[in-house]
């Protein structure tokens, strides 16, 4: 204590009588007060301090350990590859004939003179990995620098720092990754010198308060390979023009990739231009050729390959450029002086003129300024001749079971005569005398389309190689045409933007072979919506048997005692939940039509029930909140039931998924499980376990609808059903498709009744006993009272069989407001010991009193269920004994009130509560 306070305790101690006052009381509550400041004051500087340590201890950075990628002679390595880059030289040349006849003329050309004698490394930034201790290390500003050794002559050298240069690139999941970048060559990769192996080890410079401390990992082993790149080639999106492959790749390893003409001749003299472009279009060369390397190296890393694919991010910088070669055929006029490039994107100059016009571009690939690779390729301009048919037709598919066809009429069709200005009463047959619809190379489906540039499909089309479902022409007519889309390209198609697709077909002249131009004909395009049937409703509810606002929560309840008279409750509990809609059974429809099919319910993902068993507040659950896509497994989680209708809409819920939420058979409460559905049949089975017991008789049933309304304190269960569709395992869209269904407590045990005795009598007075049936009634579930006039429901003790009465007289579990105290904290223990209370059984005279641990056992021997009477009421007045208050010390002159706990069990459980017992003095 504080000396202030110290002294005012002295001061109230030497007072007249003994007591403390109240303006000494103030004092001590101010001086208290403060001391109360000053300890939170001390509280929160050392949770302050203790922060800081921790935050230092959890973040300073205390070991580096190497990751390694592979192992070496037995020693941690990492690979790194570099490159050899070896440039190659041209001579320029004014003028060059060639071809026969030299019809051909190369102008200001360069030639090749070989590969120069001295090369360059190019050393790449790679990325290792280090583990660090604290995982939780903070290094992002931390200064990284590599050690290197020559393990040749380390005992002569001290390790070098800047013959590898290490910078930051990311933290994650407890590890450093850190780039490396040569900057000089190891491992003697161009002489072999034996018995040359490079180490190295990452240092982390931290800041450790005002000084720097030096954190050194392992060091492990550098193991070099070699790169060269050996040719340019065509990338896979070039799509080449030529039929012939006379440069089939080898380096790649693969038989559609191709070397550019190594020759500006080779690729003017080629039979085809490997590349086309209409003449009103730009032709975009970036992307469209790739580099092929060899690989000298002893690991898995593959020997040759693109690099493009195998190295992304383009590590060793190389680039592309793009020129065009002059040169003529049989004119004065370059072919080439009819295009221009920039930026990488060919463009053709002189409209209509530059068609059939074939610039030659030399594509040269670089490190720095040096050429490392070059090739060359022909690019044919053609007339571009096309038609595209606007807007198109629009067409719609109903999304379901089964494969959705919808058609292109001939109606549709005179928009196609239209924009080619067929307008005679001939319109379709002048149209089938010189088009046809481009078939693929079974003749069965429409080659399909997509615009060069979504934005402008004046710029010509290409291949739609993602197309969804199949286009065919009728068998009845040539001029429908027939969109067949499956279940599943339905569903792709529904997920689209407005659930809307557009492809294009072609039409081409009737002629024999191929159109002479990469673009003639006409391209029509077809837009297909994909549309879904309302959300179907479910009904219809027996309006006796539902309750709240929006008529949305119904009962599950223990059997009815009436159902089979004379016998006890059963000790299952199974609830058929279709009992609550008309004709026992739940009725979909979509507007009035009614839906029929396989239906299950099962409990919703979201349960919104809370608890408190024990003292502790536990919230219902269930394991699943997944929905599940059948067709392309896309899956989401509910976040609120409402959802579930609308990704019912946006997907195609997988009702056959077993880990969707349509399989939630289970309802817990925490981490067990207190309810399951049979979904085969429908019936809810309510678990009987201590736990689940305990959860029930947490709540009291409520028998009449309203007095629950907006009441989420109720043990209950969110309970769904989803209906699936016929021919697909599909969940049909529902509204309204989950309720609440409240589990009734079988029983109710009401306290409220206060019990009196009289102090300072007798303890066998009948005033200073209460009978336990007197301050203790019981109902069921339904609001019918045990005892009743007549009593004709006393036969529900047996049914309910109510075996065990407890009360715990035990001073340190009764609670008191005895001399005013809090009734609620404060036990008569604390109060007095000179009052004492007993349960009893039999007699007042010579009463046996009952073990509080043990309780009554209550058993029932009558045979007349249900005609049981008052002589049956009196002997379970018997059987449930009394209490009885007994006074040992002085007499009260004022009232004063007990909490005594009363525990009940039957056979779903305990319902614990406390009965008040008034004390008033004798005489009053």
């Amino acid at each position: 204590f504080d000396d202030n306070v110290k002294k005012l305790i002295k001061e109230s101690c030497e007072s007249a009588d003994g007591k403390i006052n109240k303006t000494i009381a103030e004092k001590i509550k101010v001086e208290v007060d403060k001391l109360e400041t000053k300890i939170s004051g001390l509280r929160t500087e050392v949770t302050t301090e203790f922060n800081k340590v921790w935050n230092i201890l959890n973040g300073e950075l205390r070991s580096l350990v190497f990751v390694p990628e592979l192992i070496v002679d037995g020693v941690e390595a990492v690979e790194y590859t570099y490159a050899w880059i070896q440039p190659r030289e041209y001579e320029k040349k004014a003028e060059k004939k060639f071809g026969e006849g030299n019809i051909y003329t190369l102008k200001n050309y360069e030639e090749f003179k070989g590969v120069a004698n001295e090369g360059v490394f190019s050393y790449p930034a790679d990325t290792i990995q280090y583990e660090m201790n604290p995982s939780s290390a903070s290094v992002k500003d931390a200064p990284l620098t590599f050690l290197v050794k020559d393990i040749a002559s380390i005992t002569t050298k001290a390790p070098k720092a800047s013959a590898l240069n290490a910078s930051y690139v990311d933290v994650k999941d407890g590890n450093l990754y850190v780039g490396l970048k040569a900057t000089s060559v190891y491992n003697n990769l161009i002489k072999d010198v034996k018995d040359s192996v490079t180490l190295f080890a990452l240092q982390a410079t931290v800041r450790k308060g005002a000084t720097d401390t030096t954190i050194t990992s392992d060091y492990a082993r550098l193991y070099s390979s070699l790169l060269s790149f050996e040719g340019v080639a065509f990338s896979k999106e070039a799509e080449p023009a030529f039929d012939e492959t006379p440069y089939e790749c080898e380096i790649s390893g693969g038989t559609e990739a191709y070397h550019l003409f190594a020759d500006p001749d080779e690729a003017v003299l080629a039979e085809k231009a490997q590349l086309e472009t209409g003449y009103m279009q730009t032709l975009d060369l970036n992307g469209l050729f790739v580099s092929h390397y060899k690989l000298i190296g002893k690991t898995t890393k593959k020997a040759n390959g693109v690099y493009e694919e195998d190295f992304k991010g383009n590590p060793y910088e190389i680039k592309y450029e793009y020129t065009l070669v002059d040169y003529t055929k049989s004119s004065e006029i370059s072919e080439s002086s009819f295009a221009a490039i920039a930026d990488g994107k060919l463009t053709p100059k002189g409209g209509k003129t530059a068609i059939d016009r074939e610039p030659l571009v030399r594509v040269d690939v670089k490190y720095g300024n040096n050429v490392i690779l070059r090739g060359y390729v022909r690019v044919k301009i053609t007339s571009n001749e096309f038609v595209t048919v606007e807007p198109g037709f629009e067409i719609s598919a109903k999304f379901g079971c089964d494969d959705a066809t919808s058609k292109v009429t001939a109606e549709n069709m005179k928009l196609v005569y239209k924009a080619l200005d067929f307008t005679s009463d001939k319109a379709e047959a002048d149209f089938d005398a010189r088009y046809v619809l481009q078939l693929d190379a079974a003749a069965v489906e429409a080659v399909r389309y997509i615009p060069n540039d979504a934005t402008n499909p004046g710029n010509g089309y290409k291949a739609d190689t993602k197309a969804i479902g199949t286009v065919t022409e009728s068998a009845a007519t040539l001029s429908e045409l027939i969109l067949t889309l499956t279940p599943e390209e339905q569903n792709e198609v529904y997920k689209m933007s407005g659930h809307k697709y557009t492809t294009y077909v072609r039409y081409i002249r009737n002629k024999a072979g191929a159109p002479a131009d990469k673009y003639e004909g006409v391209y029509v395009p077809i837009t297909v919506e994909v549309t879904k049937n309302a959300p179907a409703t479910v009904g219809a509810k027996l309006a006796q048997y539902w309750f709240g606002a929006n008529n949305d929560k119904a009962y599950l309840n223990v059997q009815v005692p009436g159902a089979d008279p004379g016998r006890a409750l059963p000790a299952t509990w199974v609830t058929p939940i279709n009992q609550v809609w008309d004709g026992n059974k739940p009725v979909f429809k979509i507007g009035d039509k009614e839906v029929t099919g396989e239906y299950r319910y099962y409990f919703a993902p979201i349960q919104t029930a809370k608890v408190t068993v024990d003292g502790e507040e536990y919230a219902f659950s269930v394991r699943s909140k997944t929905i599940y896509d059948k067709y392309d497994g896309s899956h989401f989680e509910v976040n609120s039931n409402d959802e579930i209708t609308e990704y019912e809409l946006k997907l195609a819920a997988d009702y056959g998924h077993t880990s969707s939420i349509y399989y939630n058979t289970e309802l817990l409460a925490g981490t067990e499980v207190i309810a399951t559905i049979d979904q085969a049949t429908g019936k809810i089975t309510y678990k009987d376990t201590d736990f689940a017991k305990k959860v029930l008789n947490s709540v009291p049933s409520v028998p009449r609808p309203g007095a629950v309304e907006d009441d989420l304190r109720g043990v209950y269960a969110v309970i769904g059903v989803v209906l699936k569709s016929q021919g697909c395992a599909v969940a049909v869209p529902l509204t309204d498709q989950t309720n609440m269904y409240y589990f009734l407590r079988p029983i109710n045990a009401d306290f409220s009744k206060e019990g009196e005795v009289i102090d300072s009598k007798n303890a066998y007075d009948v005033t200073s006993n209460i009978n336990v049936l007197d301050v203790v009634t019981f109902s069921d579930w339904r609001g019918e009272d045990f005892v009743t006039e007549g009593f004709k429901n006393l036969w529900f003790f047996k049914y309910y069989n109510i075996s065990n009465i407890k009360v715990d007289v035990d001073p340190e579990h009764v609670y008191t407001n005895l001399n005013g105290s809090d009734i609620e904290t404060t036990t008569l223990k604390e109060k007095t010991e000179k009052i004492q209370l007993f349960h009893c059984t039999g007699d007042l005279i010579t009463p046996t009193v009952i073990d509080p641990a043990v309780g009554v056992i209550v058993d029932y021997r009558s045979d007349l269920l249900p005609n049981w009477g008052e002589a049956q009421y009196d002997g379970l007045v018997k059987k449930f004994g009394f209490i009885r208050y007994q006074n040992n010390g002085t007499l009260i002159d004022k009232p004063f009130e007990l909490l005594i706990p009363v525990e009940v069990t039957y056979t779903w459980g305990t319902i614990k509560d406390y009965v008040k017992v008034t004390v008033n003095p004798k005489g009053l």
